[in-house]
């Protein structure tokens, strides 16, 4: 699940960067503006809810912040499991 999101966001970052006036303003406008009716809007927000982004900051969402969650997800759970047992 994780990699395919940061593959989203990565795909959701070069959209927004595209050289392409039209396909820049089409995600533009599902990523700010129309986001919950917006396939692409509703991507951007899942993955950036997933890792704690602001939609702004959806490109600062590469492999080793996802890596990150990662491992701290897991001492988490780890901490958690222990402090049960």
């Amino acid at each position: 699940m994780d990699e395919l999101s940061c593959r989203c966001a990565t795909f959701i970052t070069n959209v927004l960067d595209s050289d392409d006036d039209a396909v820049s303003y089409a995600a533009r406008h599902g990523v700010y503006f129309s986001r919950m009716l917006s396939p692409i809007g509703r991507n951007a927000l899942f993955c950036c809810l997933r890792y704690g982004v602001q939609i702004q900051n959806i490109a600062f969402i590469k492999k080793f912040v996802v890596r990150g969650y990662v491992r701290i997800l897991s001492l988490l759970t780890l901490f958690i499991l222990h402090a049960v047992y």
